[in-house]
């Protein structure tokens, strides 16, 4: 869904659909009697007209209030009944009372258009009658477009996803166990003898010589070398180098994209039917583009972030400043759904909010919300049919509520004539931190010292309020001529004062 904002334009389209005909129409019912003639037909067509006229009468009231009725001259009267067709008969009866035939009359009457027949009889709306053509309303829509799954169009949306999950397991380690024994051996031995021996030996008997001869010799040698050699090695490697991880990677991206006809052409519609519909009712509207510049410089906010950042306030105060006293807000969504099965039309489907407030108080004045389907050859313009058919249909509603509030005005305006030109009836309130007894006092002097003051009288009091009860008929407005009395007292030095039909607020330490 994509957001964008519309300001009012001067620009106007073709004429109000069937439905929106429909809401800007009102039934009332008018009755008409006449005497029972020898003619049935003139009898009849007699009771009509004057039926007709009653009806006349009862809508008049509506649209410009029963103040005014004494502009609506008979003669004005008898134009606007011929022009009550009989389609716009929604329902008649008639009987026969006595010597009298009385016919009833309900018919379905566009406001718009019996406003605009008023005007060409000189009979200006109420908004016209307050000075609502030197002051204007204007208009914000925050506009919401529903993508469109139609793909011949220029629209789509991509969405991705994308996840991936798994394990990696790593192992370098080593181990590792070596042993080397090595032994040597060596021996040398040697042995050497030599032996010689001579022996000669004679013999004789009794008594008698001997002769012995010998002789010997021996030689021994021995040698011996011996030589020995060890030696044991031993290495171990013990290493480990293991690597594990997991992963479980997710990825969501979507991307929309947009019809470009939906930024220029749907907004233009929208603006183009609803300031035709208040044009319909005489009510002034123009662009609030430069306004908020003025207010706000810088990229042009939508109504929605507005209020949510707390300068909405701050915006009707400049507004109403600026002459503009109504404020209008608008919230246009759109939702296509394809093209239809049998006709192969793109089907769209819609609703269209809209608020109007006065800018002075900040008081929602008029509502309104529609909803409807609609088709057409592509999105574009099955958006641009619906949104004209919508914004009609608000602007329809809207109207009135907002002559009424018109009506409002230009009734407190004659109550305030009325006030300054004869004796009226006012409702005094006091508010302060601190009423004491001398305050009070000062009031009551004060109020007895105002020329054209022939009635006071307490109504109720507490701690910070006092309201009092006031006949006046001075030409010097009465919180005017109560500052002029009291403004040399440093208790009312600052005072403040708020003012309304027959009733006056003063504030000793600000409103």
């Amino acid at each position: 869904m994509t957001h964008r904002y519309f300001y009012v334009a001067t620009a106007a389209v073709a004429a109000l659909s069937t439905a929106a005909y429909a809401q800007s129409s009102s039934q009332v019912s008018g009755s008409g009697s006449a005497a029972v003639g020898r003619d049935t037909n003139a009898t009849r067509a007699q009771a009509e007209a004057l039926a007709k006229a009653d009806l006349v009468r009862a809508f008049a009231r509506q649209v410009i209030g029963a103040e005014r009725m004494g502009e609506l001259s008979p003669d004005a009267v008898n134009q606007l009944a011929t022009q009550i067709r009989n389609d716009m008969i929604v329902d008649r009866s008639s009987e026969r009372v006595g010597n009298m035939f009385n016919v009833t009359l309900t018919a379905s009457i566009d406001r718009q258009w019996f406003q605009s027949a008023l005007d060409d009889l000189g009979i200006s709306s109420s908004s016209r009658r307050s000075g609502g053509t030197q002051q204007r309303i204007v208009i914000m829509i925050d506009e919401a477009i529903g993508r469109a799954p139609d793909f011949s169009q220029p629209a789509e949306v991509v969405t991705e996803y994308d996840r991936d999950s798994g394990a990696s397991y790593s192992d370098q380690s080593v181990s590792a166990y070596n042993n080397r024994e090595r032994a040597a051996s060596s021996a040398s031995s040697a042995s050497g003898r030599t032996s010689q021996s001579n022996y000669a030996g004679a013999a004789s008997d009794y008594y008698g010589s001997a002769a012995v001869r010998g002789s010997g010799r021996s030689a021994s040698a021995q040698s011996s070398r011996s030589a020995s050699a060890y030696s044991n090695d031993t290495s171990s490697i013990d290493r480990t180098n293991v690597q594990a991880s997991s992963h479980d990677n997710v990825r969501f991206r979507q991307r929309v994209t947009y019809q470009s006809a939906a930024n220029s052409a749907t907004g233009r519609a929208a603006i183009s039917a609803l300031t035709e519909g208040m044009i319909n009712f005489d009510i002034s509207t123009s662009s609030v583009t430069p306004m908020l510049a003025a207010f706000r410089p810088g990229p042009t906010p939508l109504f929605s972030e507005l209020q949510a950042s707390g300068g909405l306030n701050a915006f009707f105060q400049y507004a109403n400043s600026q002459s503009a006293p109504f404020f209008m807000s608008g919230a246009l969504e759109i939702n296509h759904g394809g093209r239809h099965p049998a006709t192969g039309e793109v089907e769209c489907s819609g609703a269209f909010n809209a608020d109007a407030y006065n800018t002075a108080t900040g008081q929602n004045i008029g509502s309104a919300f529609r909803e409807a389907t609609g088709t057409g050859r592509n999105s574009s313009d099955c958006e641009n049919r619906l949104t004209a058919n919508l914004a009609s249909q608000v602007a329809a509603a809207l109207g009135p509520q907002i002559q009424r509030e018109w009506r409002n005005v230009g009734r407190a305006q004659t109550a305030a004539v009325e006030a300054a030109t004869g004796p009226a009836q006012y409702t005094l309130t006091v508010r302060g931190n601190d009423l004491n007894m001398g305050i009070q006092a000062d009031l009551m002097d004060a109020l007895a010292s105002i020329q054209g003051i022939d009635q006071h009288a307490f109504l109720g009091q507490d701690t910070n309020q006092i309201n009092i009860h006031v006949r006046y008929s001075g030409s010097t407005p009465l919180h005017l001529a109560l500052y002029q009395r009291l403004r040399s007292n440093p208790a009312f030095t600052n005072m403040q004062s708020q003012t309304a039909p027959q009733q006056v607020t003063l504030c000793l330490n600000g409103c």
